[in-house]
């Protein structure tokens, strides 16, 4: 087997992940839509910050804390999608309206808030041009 054969390989198992990881990201977003139908008034009520250690230095991501009413109970949940734009979007006390799953309201997203899609999305293309690429190597 060449290098070019092994590399080829290599490539692919390593595209076909990041493309496995692009298209369940898209799954759950669109079960989230589907099984999201109730929509509610929901109050930032704390913005979680996490910092990381990456090899280019420390990396602080963000996300908010929102609280809504639903089934007569007052729900607190932490967004499960942090990022750095959210310290600028989100803030203490503002009002966004949120979607949750009229029989599990625990589950529930912000309107509007992308980032797992946008997430899917590019690991679905990158995921295919490293297949395309190991494709290449293969001819």
């Amino acid at each position: 087997m060449s290098e070019y054969t092994q590399l080829a390989i290599i490539l692919i198992i390593f595209g076909a992940v990041f493309f496995a990881v692009g298209i369940l990201l898209l799954c759950i977003c669109k079960k989230r839509k589907t099984s999201c139908t109730a929509s509610a008034e929901a109050k930032i009520v704390d913005i979680k910050t996490i910092v990381r250690q990456t090899s280019n230095g420390r990396k602080t991501m963000y996300a908010p804390v929102y609280e809504f009413y639903a089934n007569g109970e007052t729900h607190t949940i932490r967004n499960d999608s942090y990022s750095k734009s959210n310290k600028d979007e989100y803030h203490v006390g503002q009002t966004v309206t949120i979607f949750y799953d009229p029989y599990d309201p625990k589950k529930s997203y912000i309107e509007n808030d992308n980032t797992n899609l946008v997430g899917g999305i590019a690991f679905t293309i990158i995921g295919g041009l490293i297949i395309a690429v190991a494709i290449i190597f293969l001819m």
